[in-house]
């Protein structure tokens, strides 16, 4: 989905014209990637433009030269393409950015990269918060504040987030069932991994299979 934002349009002339292409992590937007450019209606006419009686050339009229200053314009068939484009890196960064949050930082706290290790380790069994806080002999309400400064989201969410990331990487293997590789990375059933799956990366798991293998 892109939102076009163009700007009057005068047959024969440019117009200023845009796409701002909404970038989500999960069902939260977290910023816009904006193309401008301009679009031009139609070709300026072949009358537009006067011979150079000495050289019998075709000669640019003070009107074209004004366009060759400016920068290439986009035909509708161009522009279509460059929004298509836009909206798939769109589309690959909200997948690779589920990868960044689950990446521990060399600023947090100790705990806290102790306790991503232990959900990595973990994250296949029923883990719960409260048993992630006793392996880090915390109590439970502090580990919850503790690791929501920390890392941004709550526990449960990290956890679903660690969990697709081994799905991801399962779902590169086309021999291995969708089903298989969600109990694997600890869902407990289709019907809670497939939402969860498409609501963090953008699309389902199948879409993300076709999409590796055509990528």
């Amino acid at each position: 989905m892109h939102l076009p934002i163009r700007g009057p349009i005068v047959a024969g002339e440019p117009c200023h014209c845009g796409a701002a292409i909404p970038l989500a992590l999960g069902r939260h937007l977290v910023g816009i990637l904006q193309m401008v450019g301009r679009v031009r209606d139609q070709v300026p006419a072949a009358a537009s433009r006067k011979k150079d009686a000495s050289r019998g050339v075709p000669r640019a009229s003070a009107k074209d030269e004004g366009w060759a200053a400016q920068p290439p314009s986009l035909t509708d068939k161009q522009y279509a393409a460059a929004v298509k484009l836009l909206g798939i890196f769109a589309k690959h960064l909200a997948i690779v950015s589920n990868h960044a949050v689950v990446q521990a930082r060399s600023t947090e706290p100790p705990l806290i990269t102790r306790a991503r290790a232990y959900i990595e380790a973990n994250c296949a069994t029923d883990l719960s918060l409260g048993q992630t806080a006793r392996a880090l002999n915390l109590s439970t309400f502090y580990f919850c504040k503790l690791f929501k400064k920390a890392t941004g989201i709550k526990f449960s969410e990290y956890l679903s987030r660690v969990r697709l990331e081994r799905a991801k990487k399962s779902l590169l293997d086309p021999n291995v069932r969708v089903s298989e590789l969600a109990f694997e990375a600890g869902f407990q059933s289709l019907t809670h991994f497939n939402p969860v799956f498409k609501n963090l990366v953008g699309v389902s798991p199948r879409e993300f299979r076709k999409q590796a293998a055509t990528g």
